[in-house]
């Protein structure tokens, strides 16, 4: 086996302007029989022009019938059970330090990661390219002029204090860093896989942190950056997974949400604040960003390796997790149920959903059944004691019970099992 200083070299002559010094490198690789110096080639074939050889080179190290596809690749490659050869790392920083010299730093060899390298893509945009909102201002309803009932808000409820972010700006920026009541909060929203998730911004008592956009995806779910450190974290996941933060058994707590009409929001909370449409950005909030069509389609915009066609790829799911135990309710199956009563483990619960817009909310339940919706808004149990459905708890209102809500949130099925495989799916029990 050639050197480690060798191997690098003819990576790094893959991304030679010149096709024939491509070609020769490509070849010369590709003659180690050795798939774990081959993820370089996808990685050039997303961002830069390409030989055929890449291909050729591709299918004969594979036995794959895949031609010209840089999805179907990264795709094989995913499930494929191996390492990226050692020389690879230094390649990735040097590629991707062409596209962004801030890239660079996320790369950094002398700390661990927990994913494999080679699933880190370029999302398209350099470091920040999708500005985060930092403290922006907030507003009350009386003066949020700009929004219709019929928009939707991400909305939560943090010490007390409601906060409403609306996803015409969200679309714009996906991440939010602010103080709700006396807790930091990062809002991180992925329009790739459709999951809003808010985080408390903060490791132990004494250290806040601060998210920006890497630019880059992993799964085709947004890896964010902390901007203490410089760890590359998975959204999803809310834990780091390139970095210096790495391996410290870190992982942010996960906050209630909800999505629904800002009409309906502000009836709930009249006190709401809500994002002020002035943030400082000249961005054009009355379109749905350049994500529109993507919205629209049944495709993915990046490669996914691991998949499950048991549900639609865009069908809308809410996932839960409960200690170790996963499972995804898709949406249309809790059509015309408002209220399912469900045990994960050991632990009851009910999820409370409208049909009519993508709003999911689940509480522990203890040991009570629930069986309905009062036409007051009241939750109702089978022993007709009724509870105030408010976002942080259920509350008995005729008696002192607390049943705690529990944190999930929307997503993509697609972009879900990219990240949990072993997911349950809920179906329906008559």
């Amino acid at each position: 086996m050639p050197t480690d200083a060798a191997i690098l070299k003819k990576m790094q002559e893959l991304a030679d302007d010149d096709r024939k010094v491509q070609s020769q490198a490509a070849e010369w690789l590709g003659e180690l029989e050795d798939i774990s110096v081959l993820p370089p080639l996808l990685d050039v074939m997303q961002i830069l022009p390409f030989p055929r050889k890449f291909d050729e080179v591709l299918r004969r190290a594979s036995g794959q019938k895949i031609y010209h596809s840089w999805p179907r690749w990264v795709e094989w490659f995913g499930k494929q059970d191996f390492e990226p050869h050692p020389a690879y790392k230094e390649f990735k920083r040097y590629l991707f330090g062409n596209i962004d010299p801030e890239f660079v730093r996320f790369f950094d060899l002398q700390h661990p990661g927990e994913i494999r390298w080679d699933e880190v893509v370029w999302g398209g945009v350099k470091k920040d390219g999708i500005p985060s909102l930092d403290n922006p201002n907030m507003i009350s309803v009386d003066e949020a002029f700009y929004l219709k009932d019929k928009d939707e808000i991400f909305g939560l409820v943090v010490d007390g204090v409601a906060h409403a972010y609306p996803l015409k700006i969200l679309n714009w920026h996906e991440m939010v860093n602010t103080v709700i009541g006396q807790t930091p909060v990062t809002l991180v929203y992925c329009t790739l896989c459709g999951s809003a998730i808010p985080y408390v911004g903060k490791l132990g008592e004494k250290h806040v942190l601060t998210f920006g956009t890497s630019g880059l995806l992993y799964r085709s779910n947004k890896l964010m950056y902390d901007r203490k450190t410089r760890s590359l974290w998975s959204a999803l996941y809310g834990r780091p997974v390139i970095g210096p933060l790495v391996g410290r058994g870190i992982k942010l707590e996960h906050l209630p949400v909800v999505r629904m009409r800002w009409g309906d929001w502000k009836m709930q909370h009249p006190a709401t604040q809500v994002l002020d449409v002035h943030t400082g950005h000249d961005r054009n909030y009355n379109r749905n960003s350049h994500y529109e069509a993507y919205f629209r389609s049944d495709r993915t915009m990046f490669p996914i390796a691991w998949r499950n066609k048991q549900i639609k790829a865009k069908e809308w799911i809410y996932g839960l997790q409960v200690d170790s135990l996963i499972r995804a309710y898709p949406l249309k199956r809790l059509k015309n149920r408002p209220v399912v009563n469900d045990v994960i483990g050991k632990q009851p619960i009910v999820l409370l959903s409208n049909s009519k817009e993508y709003t999911v909310r689940v509480y522990q339940s203890d040991d009570i059944e629930f069986s309905a919706i009062n036409e007051s808004g009241a939750l109702v149990d089978i022993a007709g004691k009724h509870w105030q459905i408010t976002e942080e708890a259920l509350v008995e209102m005729e008696g002192d019970r607390r049943l705690i809500r529990l944190p999930g949130h929307l997503a993509f099925w697609f972009g879900w099992y990219a990240f949990y495989p072993e997911t349950e799916v809920w179906d329906v029990v008559e």
